[in-house]
């Protein structure tokens, strides 16, 4: 195992509170992914390794469309997708016969491979309720569209039950044209924002004008009615001079927070220089607020994946969702089987023998009442029962089983997650990884040859986060460090995490642990946000490592919370028992410390300390106080025995 890299985690620590910010400017078009997520692109030399050209789709009309459902309803939009790249139209109301005429863009990444694909679908108009396909159509040779031509085409949907045909036309742009003509470009990337910023069940989404959906600017033109302020008051600069650090350009550099973290990271520039770093990309799911910022540097082979924290009201949402599910990276085996299919297995003794045994013998017990059947319906032979079951105690037993499980603890040894971590995470995964596969060479499509690659050509990648950004750094690391690779040799996964909660079970924390062993946790002695979620069985992965007041550090794989790890209520409630009404030594002391540490989280919470020690600048003045105390003594101040240097 690596050693604990102090200059690492304030570097580190800088892309994990600019994580909270949204990008200051932009290169090219915005790229949507089919999973819902959209994709900015940071540095123009990245996107010219990566893309061939620009593809541009123009939908005019489609004709014939049956109407599918039980409603037989017809709102019909476009969603045309090339690679990990899509683009969608307005949805049009109640028309078998729609016009569109909106203009999208997608880049060619390997037009020898990749294919376009068309598909309409039905809008719903309540969120909830899922589009229903229309019909679609694939366009396999793309190369030949690839000539700078206008090709105008009409392809037959097709789906079971569907009919009609889309009517559209393409025009491929090579790299050449996007170099030069930056301010289309930037043109393209504003009427991307607009033609890709909608959301089933706003009213004004359906029937929009086509002015507000439409427009193919030219070379040097502007969307009519955006203000150049749209953009941020310095993109012309940044458009046509990109030097400068990337690493801040994606926020606003007058923000206070930031210069202070960006004087601090310079003051120690020379252990770790991180102005070397060029943010490459910018990920956002808007259906599940989460934010990612990728860097990387080409010289030492080195990248850094930075996931935001919670922010919001819907943030706050995520950390809610306390339950586990299954979470399985890669190509491993574990986590196969979720909560509910544990707790199905279940039988009814060995819920009776765990600690909610009263409640479901009591629910057991209702299986012998029987209601008289009603009067009418179909009629029974003679002689036949005329009593029903109560349906409701199987739902209940069901319900006791999962309590169970997710209370009180089943011996297993499945992977689990908490959901809301593990929802935000999927959300934004294909991106990350996708763009992380192109930056290593891993992608087939990448431009970086991998052929002959040794070990000298492995790349690091770092992760980091702050609060459920560093949960979701945890995922993200996990997998991909036990993903198989095939192109390129395996990246080193190191990850430097924040004042994060837990985030997985014990098998996930021993697994983790055995795949990630570079991974260090940094948290404020204080801080309530890793003490959570508790006696629920999560357990917390990596290296702790606590800052105190003083500019000391404690360092181990024991967390200072240890009797809460991976403890259900069932582990504690005896403990607490035995501690207060028994004669055991080691009971009664274990009583004690936990009931010391909760004495001194109830003050924290009740004196504000528990929720400023989670806050961004008390993170940068605890490690700006550690650094001092190195500083002066010459060394890491770590005040307890521990594997760890410089």
């Amino acid at each position: 195992m690596a050693d604990f890299n102090l200059p690492l985690a304030v570097a580190l620590g800088a892309c994990s509170f600019e994580a909270y910010n949204l990008p200051y400017h932009m290169y090219g078009i915005k790229e949507l992914h089919p999973c819902g997520a959209e994709t900015l692109y940071m540095d123009p030399a990245y996107l010219e390794e990566i893309v061939e050209g620009l593809l541009r789709v123009h939908v005019r009309h489609a004709f014939g469309l049956q109407p599918q459902g039980e409603k037989q309803e017809c709102n019909p939009f476009v969603t045309v997708a090339l690679g990990p790249g899509a683009g969608r139209t307005h949805a049009v109301k109640g028309s078998s016969d729609p016009i569109w005429r909106e203009t999208l863009f997608l880049y060619v990444r390997d037009s020898e491979t990749q294919s376009l694909t068309v598909h309409v679908e039905h809008a719903a108009r309540e969120p909830e309720n899922i589009n229903v396909l229309l019909g679609y159509a694939e366009m396999k040779d793309l190369k030949k569209l690839c000539d700078g031509d206008v090709h105008n085409l009409q392809l037959d949907l097709q789906g079971e039950g569907c009919s009609g045909s889309v009517d559209f036309s393409v025009r491929y742009e090579p790299c050449e044209y996007k170099a030069e003509a930056i301010d289309s470009i930037k043109a393209k990337a504003v009427g991307q924002m607009l033609i890709d910023d909608w959301a089933p069940g706003r009213e004004d989404w359906f029937d929009a004008e086509s002015d507000t959906w439409h427009y193919e600017p030219g070379e040097g033109e502007r969307f009519p009615g955006l203000e150049e302020a749209a953009l941020g008051d310095h993109v012309q600069q940044v458009l046509s001079d990109a030097t400068g650090n990337l690493l801040t350009e994606g926020v606003d550099p007058t923000r206070e927070e930031w210069k202070a973290w960006t004087s601090f990271r310079d003051s120690i520039a020379e252990e770790w220089n991180p102005d070397s770093l060029k943010a490459v990309a910018f990920i956002l799911n808007r259906a599940t607020s989460t934010e990612v910022w990728i860097y990387r540097n080409q010289q030492t082979r080195e990248a850094v994946i930075a996931f935001r924290g919670t922010s919001n009201p819907q943030d706050m949402m995520t950390d809610a969702a306390l339950a586990m599910s299954a979470f399985s990276p890669g190509h491993r085996s574990g986590g196969s089987k979720s909560p509910n299919d544990v707790a199905a297995e279940l039988s009814d003794e060995e819920v009776l023998q765990g600690p909610l045994g009263g409640i479901f013998a009591s629910i057991k017990s209702m299986e012998r009442v029987r209601l008289p059947k009603l009067p009418f319906g179909k009629k029974k032979k003679k002689g036949s029962r005329k009593t029903r079951p109560l349906k409701a105690v199987q739902g209940l037993k069901a319900w006791a089983k999962a309590q169970s499980v997710m209370l009180y603890g089943v011996e297993h040894d499945e992977i689990w997650v908490h959901e809301g971590f593990n929802e935000a995470y999927q959300s934004v995964k294909p991106r990350v990884l996708d763009i992380f596969d192109e930056i290593i060479g891993e992608c087939v499509n990448s431009r970086s040859p991998a052929a002959g690659k040794s070990n000298d050509d492995r790349w690091r990648v770092y992760l980091t986060g702050h609060s459920m950004g560093g949960a979701l750094a945890t995922l993200c690391a996990y997998e991909l460090a036990a993903r198989d690779y095939g192109n390129v040799p395996e990246p080193a996964v190191t990850m430097y995490s924040f004042g994060q909660p837990r985030v997985g079970n014990l098998p996930f924390s021993s697994d983790y642990d055995e795949v990630v062993p570079d991974s260090w946790r940094v948290k404020n002695a204080n801080d309530i946000v890793t003490r959570v979620p508790s006696l629920l069985g999560y357990h917390h992965i990596g290296v702790e490592v606590q800052m105190f007041p003083d500019g000391q550090l404690t360092i181990s794989r024991e967390t200072s919370d240890d009797l809460r790890e991976g403890a259900f209520a069932a582990d504690i409630i005896p403990k607490i028992n035995e501690g207060m009404l028994g004669d055991d030594p080691k009971a009664k002391e274990e009583f004690e410390a936990l009931a010391k540490a909760d004495m001194e989280v109830w003050k924290s919470i009740m004196s504000g300390a528990a929720i400023m020690e989670h806050m961004e600048d008390k993170y940068h003045d605890m490690l700006k106080k550690c650094v001092e105390k190195r500083d002066e003594g010459g060394k890491l101040p770590v005040k307890n025995l521990a594997e760890t240097g410089e």
